[in-house]
């Protein structure tokens, strides 16, 4: 089927982000998202060469992972950024990004280097998600 003559669903999201300094350090993400029932992901992209940790945090695929509960912490030699909380999984949050198109003759892809976690929920929703 041609672009022009496939059939349209539109839906609608609106998403406001508010972020705040912590009191102790670090900041808070809070996400409200109105609009249709659609499925979200916020990726969290890490430079290669750290250790990821959390008992929450469940593989996708290689260097992707879901955190679906509790805290992750990202370690880089004397340097680390604790995350979360998770926000659950199912069939109604799939852990899936589609990276776009991939063009094999230039090599290209939107997947970033490195180590990803995914947090996944479906809209409408609000998340606070804590960044240490």
């Amino acid at each position: 089927m041609d672009f022009p003559h496939r059939e349209r669903e539109y839906r609608t999201l609106r998403t406001e982000i508010l972020l705040r300094e912590s009191p102790g350090g670090g900041w808070d993400l809070s996400f409200a998202q109105t609009g249709s029932d659609v499925p979200f992901a916020l990726e969290l992209c890490f430079r290669p060469g750290g250790k990821l940790t959390g008992d929450g945090l469940e593989r996708v695929s290689d260097d992707t992972y879901q955190l679906v509960r509790g805290e992750a912490t990202y370690t880089v030699g004397e340097d680390r950024i604790v995350f979360g909380p998770g926000n659950g999984k199912g069939g109604r949050q799939p852990p899936v990004v589609d990276p776009g198109e991939r063009y094999a003759w230039l090599g290209g892809s939107l997947t970033p280097d490195g180590i990803r976690v995914l947090i996944t929920g479906r809209t409408p929703t609000t998340y606070r998600l804590t960044l240490r």
